[in-house]
């Protein structure tokens, strides 16, 4: 099981490596397209899907590492305030959810 965990772990930080790939790349790519169209009257067709694409994946690829650490918001008042049995529960079927939509 500790080399599962291990290996969980590492895909999470590779996920987050290529994630900030991503953003980096869609932060360099939106700012030569200002530059471009600014200075040289011309902009590249491509450009805005591509830094469009590289941020959703970078969100797909962060939602894994906040799953897994379980950091997805949540209002904790109500939470805080219910018995511990009823928490287990909430928590399972909020999971259940969540694989829905991941699924």
């Amino acid at each position: 099981m500790r080399q599962f965990d291990a290996f969980l772990k590492n895909v999470n930080k590779l996920c987050q490596y290529i994630a900030s790939f991503f953003l980096l790349g869609s932060f360099f790519i939106m700012i030569l397209q200002v530059f471009t169209r600014y200075f040289f009257n011309f902009s590249f067709p491509w450009s805005e899907e591509l830094a469009r694409f590289l941020i959703i994946y970078c969100v797909f690829l962060t939602s894994v590492s906040i799953y897994r650490n379980s950091e997805h918001p949540k209002v904790e008042i109500l939470y805080d305030i219910l018995p511990k049995r009823t928490r287990y529960y909430l928590n399972y079927f909020f999971y259940l959810i969540m694989s829905a939509f991941l699924i």
